[in-house]
């Protein structure tokens, strides 16, 4: 953790241990490069190694050359090696690495940001995936809802929305769907879909193998045939004669953080006696808005869905069980589905 006699290492590798002093892994490859490391190697002091990549603190000093951690045993190897005397070669090669992005515990900020860089000479490509693991299932923690009522923001009824086809022209339509190209790949539970099913049934269906018909009824967190959804209004609803399901894409310079959104409006979707409409807003970062305009208020929505469900169905958010929906009052109202990690763009990126 002190700095090392001037050139110690100059040319070589160095082989430090890791967890001697309170000092961070930073530190010490600072420390080694200032010595004149070409690249270090950091030796676990337990023996299964749990860390697949040495972090980056906020230190000031950050080394800029390549850092591995090893386990115990490897370490102890070639530590026994150098100091028998033997020379030890050793090959760095670059391949893939996995970037573990978290917060601890009691951080304050709601969300913080990964910034990649590439200060190599040749390109570098990644992509953000999730490891559905280190969330609990329920409350499901990678998603947080907010209600927001009265609306931010008035339904806009003056823009010109696109209707979809069969959902749009009068037709009486029990158990229907249309498909829908996205203008932008949607990242739900951070997989990517560029299209996605929008059902009569107050549903939209990112999964493939969905079938129009099959979601009548069914349960968050469930795998069966409809998985990889967001549910903004889900029960068996008909779209009759003044129902009408249609779409609008808004530029990100119009959308309040900057993010690409495309609208799926509902009107007068038949709900018991009664009528609902409702808008869902798509982000490019994986926001989720919806926005309930009309809606009953004596009826019975214990079996309404509304919430999110992942691909194969087992980490789902079911926003009735985590925020009150004041479905009892007249007024519009919001419900505000954010993602624990927002992608600020699509799939696999190169970064010059």
């Amino acid at each position: 953790c002190y700095p090392h006699a001037s050139a110690l290492f100059e040319g070589k590798i160095a082989l430090l241990a890791r967890g001697e002093r309170t000092c961070d892994f930073v530190m010490k490859a600072w420390n080694a490069e200032e010595a004149g490391a070409l690249a270090v190697l950091l030796y676990d002091n337990i023996g299964v190694t749990t860390v697949d990549l040495v972090a980056i603190s906020t230190s000031a000093q950050r080394p800029s050359v390549p850092t591995w951690l090893i386990s115990l045993a490897d370490g102890t190897d070639i530590e026994t090696k150098i100091q028998a005397g033997e020379d030890c070669l050793v090959t760095c090669n670059w391949g893939a690495l996995d970037v573990w992005f978290d917060q601890p515990d009691g951080f304050s900020s709601v969300n913080d940001t990964l910034v990649i860089s590439n200060s190599g000479d040749e390109s570098l490509t990644w992509e953000v995936q999730v490891d559905l693991r280190l969330f609990s299932q329920t409350p499901d923690q990678f998603y947080v809802a907010s209600v927001s009522s009265p609306l931010p923001s008035g339904w806009n009824s003056s823009a010109v929305f696109t209707g979809l086809p069969g959902l749009s022209d009068g037709t009486v339509v029990h158990d229907g769907a249309a498909l829908l190209t996205l203008p932008f790949s949607f990242p739900l539970y951070l997989t990517f879909y560029d299209e996605v099913h929008v059902s009569s049934n107050g549903l939209l269906i990112f999964g493939e193998g969905y079938s129009p018909g099959t979601d009548a009824s069914g349960e968050l967190g469930t795998d069966d045939d409809v998985d990889s959804l967001i549910a903004p209004f889900w029960y068996d609803l008909t779209c009759g004669q003044t129902c009408v399901v249609s779409y609008l894409e808004v530029p990100a310079s119009s959308v309040v953080g900057g993010s690409q959104a495309v609208v799926i409006r509902y009107e007068n979707l038949t709900f018991f006696e009664s009528q609902v409409s409702f808008e869902a807003w798509l982000y490019a970062d994986g926001r989720i808005s919806v926005v309930y305009k009309q809606f009953p208020t004596n009826a019975n929505y214990s079996d309404v869905k509304i919430g999110v469900e992942s691909p194969a169905g087992e980490r789902y958010l079911d926003v009735s069980t985590t925020v009150t929906l004041p479905f009892n009052t007249s007024d519009p109202f919001m419900v505000s589905i954010t993602p624990w990690f927002r992608p600020s763009s699509g799939p696999p990126q190169a970064v010059p």
